[in-house]
């Protein structure tokens, strides 16, 4: 019953995670700076807009919210008892172990322009925490 209810809540976690995402990336803001790289060639052109859709929410965002989902119910007992309290400890805890370093790889290792990077930085923060308060109110 359990690895049910885990699995439920890493399919709403990846619901409100993918509409939290489109929220962040097209906003006009975002869009902005987003258009201002199209011409970097570290920055992938989709030939299809639904087909990256797919991938996007099926590998990068329902793949990885199934895994924070089994996590979270094994390290929840460490959180705090307040359910927010819990979301946001797991949200900082995705941020120091996914966020940050895939920022500091992609800084250091790639010629993605810096732009795109500190939006990716602030996005995946607040997705984060969106991500933590989710789970700890689901699960």
């Amino acid at each position: 019953m359990m690895y049910w209810n885990v699995l439920a809540a890493g399919f709403y976690t990846s619901i409100t995670w993918f509409a939290a995402g489109g929220i962040l990336y097209m906003n006009p803001w975002s869009k902005k700076i987003s258009d201002s790289a199209k011409n970097n060639p570290a920055v992938r052109i989709w030939k299809s807009q639904d087909s990256m859709m797919w991938q996007m929410y099926l590998l990068g965002v329902l793949v990885p919210s199934m895994i924070f989902s089994t996590v979270f119910y094994y390290v929840s007992q460490a959180l705090p008892s307040n359910t927010m309290i819990k979301g946001i400890y797991f949200g900082a805890l995705l941020i120091g172990t996914w966020i940050l370093p895939r920022f500091i790889h992609m800084k250091l290792l790639s010629a993605y322009p810096n732009k795109l990077l500190a939006m990716d930085l602030i996005n995946g923060a607040i997705a984060s925490l969106v991500i933590g308060l989710t789970l700890a109110y689901t699960i």
